[in-house]
């Protein structure tokens, strides 16, 4: 799962470059549609990577697969 979600935040980021590459080489200065919504879309990311990092950790330390 973390790295479908990492994939995620790479192809948001790809789209965001993009996006300024579209901007500036063929000077569209008023689309900037992935650039104000990719905040927001990665802090969710973000906090997702981190929700299921601390559920796999909680499943595993439950089933006693880590010793704490």
């Amino acid at each position: 799962a973390l790295y479908k979600i990492n994939a995620a935040v790479v192809i948001t980021q790809s789209v965001v470059l993009f996006e300024y590459f579209i901007r500036h080489i063929l000077n569209f200065p008023n689309i900037q549609l992935a650039y104000n919504v990719s905040p927001y879309l990665i802090h969710g990311l973000s906090t997702l990577i981190i929700w299921a990092t601390f559920n796999e950790s909680y499943k595993q330390l439950i089933s006693g697969q880590i010793k704490a």
